[in-house]
């Protein structure tokens, strides 16, 4: 009996050390594989990287456009564009001046009055007429190569000019219509601003 429980413990004994070196190789595997590369780290990576040239790219896209409005802004100011719009904006200040004093029910402004009608009048001007020359260069610069804008601003006789005056450019009814728009936001602003300015 006492040789069969020891036959039964060596036998248990030796399986046992069989199995248990089989046992640590196995949890050592398991162990070593979370530590072995990983495609998923690699992927990530790309991802980033990915994202972070796009971020690049775009960013370098839109520095481009701008610098193009800008150019097309230099432009409009050799080309009278903007010289016209910010003498309508002057004769809009001009005839906004006479429909206060109408509906205020006078013949002129006070000093106070025109100060005050002076101050809120530039400010909503000012900021309309640079808003007409930005969204006319963000419309128009896009139908010109950024050579051809240089050379337009360089030489009235280039090939660009040759566009420019075929018509490449809004119509002067479109452009009178915006600007228009404009005017007529603008006007009503002024009014409605000078008259909660009387009222305070």
């Amino acid at each position: 009996m006492f040789r069969q429980v020891f036959k039964a413990l060596v036998l248990v004994g030796v399986t046992g050390a069989i199995a248990l070196p089989m046992l640590s190789a196995s949890a050592n595997a398991q162990d070593i594989a979370p530590a072995a590369p990983s495609n998923q780290y690699a992927i990530a990576a790309g991802d980033v990287a990915t994202s972070a040239v796009a971020q690049l790219n775009d960013t370098a896209e839109d520095a481009k456009v701008q610098h193009k409005i800008e150019l097309y802004k230099q432009l409009m100011e050799l080309n009278g564009v903007s010289r016209n719009v910010r003498q309508v904006i002057t004769n809009t200040k001009i005839a906004t001046r006479l429909v206060v004093i109408d509906r205020a029910g006078l013949t002129a402004l006070t000093p106070e009055q025109d100060a005050r009608y002076n101050k809120i009048a530039d400010t909503i001007l000012i900021q309309t007429q640079n808003d007409l020359i930005e969204h006319i260069a963000e419309a128009q610069a896009p139908n010109f190569s950024l050579d051809e804008i240089q050379q337009l601003i360089t030489a009235n006789s280039s090939i660009a000019a040759a566009k420019y005056n075929a018509g490449k450019f809004m119509s002067q009814d479109d452009s009178a219509a915006q600007v228009q728009n404009y005017m007529i936001e603008a006007v009503i602003r002024i009014i409605k601003t000078f008259t909660a300015s009387q009222a305070s």
